[in-house]
């Protein structure tokens, strides 16, 4: 097969990572201050002019935001929040996109976009905001031959008798009813569990991360985690058996075995807005990545 039969035979997925449009909360700065302006105007000029130059041009097939759209979209009032919404869609050209194109979008929440259980149970309407403009948190969908399972990782360990938290479960319990065999990636905004002290490669800041798990005194309610549980985990794994993982914040893409929770790789610190390829022959689908500056690529 020569290369330009083999390149005809995919979908292209271009998956942008972690956008976190600025707002009053990223630098504490006053609202509508003179240097919080500034900051927006040239952020949100980088981030358009990086989707302009380096994802639209590839004519991308679906367009995947893996979460963290707003910076702190939770705190946000509704008059704030829609601000920063209207900002979000004119750096990625989505009213465009949604005219004129016949490229997908599809979204999945991050904790800077609702926050952790913790927040969920004192501000409901955080939720009901989100689903309003971006739709379910758990769904799935099909792109060419492979299936994305998207989840709301940020509710998966909080109290199992908790209605976001056995939402979610139940979504996955019915997905796992399925014995399709199309492959299925598994898209979550807080990656799986890796073991404490696991080498993340030479190439980043911090050569090891261990987990970290924060939980109010009275009912133990998440306040902050960057890593799903092992146990939650191992059952996402088990039930989903999924062929690939694409979390936000550690990015992966690798086949687990059943046993096998977490992985080890190289993580290259991205210090600008990058491109990375990926292409699978076995499902027909290439991947192409936009990380925003300060985020990690982990490749295994």
């Amino acid at each position: 097969m020569d290369r330009i039969e083999y390149l005809s035979d995919y979908v292209k997925v271009a998956v942008l990572a972690d956008p976190q449009v600025m707002d009053r909360t990223s630098l504490h700065l006053p609202p509508k201050s003179l240097g919080l302006e500034i900051a927006e105007f040239y952020t949100d000029l980088f981030m358009r002019r990086a989707i302009l130059a380096s994802v639209l041009p590839f004519q991308p097939d679906v367009i995947l935001f893996l979460g963290d759209n707003f910076d702190g979209g939770p705190i946000l009032s509704d008059e704030e929040w829609q601000e920063s919404l209207s900002r979000f869609r004119h750096i990625f050209n989505l009213n465009m996109l949604e005219r004129s194109t016949n490229t997908q979008v599809y979204y999945l929440a991050g904790n800077h976009d609702v926050g952790y259980e913790a927040f969920h149970s004192r501000m409901p309407e955080v939720i009901k905001r989100y689903e309003k403009e971006f739709r379910s948190r758990n769904y799935r969908f099909t792109v060419g031959k492979v299936d994305f399972i998207a989840i709301d990782a940020q509710t998966l360990d909080g109290n199992s008798q908790g209605q976001l938290t056995s939402a979610t479960w139940d979504f996955v319990r019915n997905i796992s009813k399925d014995v399709s065999l199309t492959p299925r990636v598994l898209l979550s905004h807080i990656p799986l569990y890796r073991p404490d002290r696991t080498y993340c490669g030479p190439h980043r800041s911090s050569p090891i991360i261990n987990q970290k798990v924060s939980r109010t005194n009275q009912n133990q309610e998440i306040l902050y985690q960057n890593y799903i549980t092992e146990k939650s985990s191992q059952y996402l794994l088990d039930m989903l058996r999924p062929v690939g993982s694409l979390p936000s914040f550690i990015y992966s893409m690798r086949k687990k075995q059943k046993k096998e929770v977490g992985s080890e790789g190289i993580m290259r610190k991205s210090k600008m807005i990058m491109i990375y390829g990926i292409y699978f022959h076995v499902t027909q689908v290439f991947f192409f990545f936009l990380f925003s500056p300060g985020t990690y690529l982990v490749w295994s």
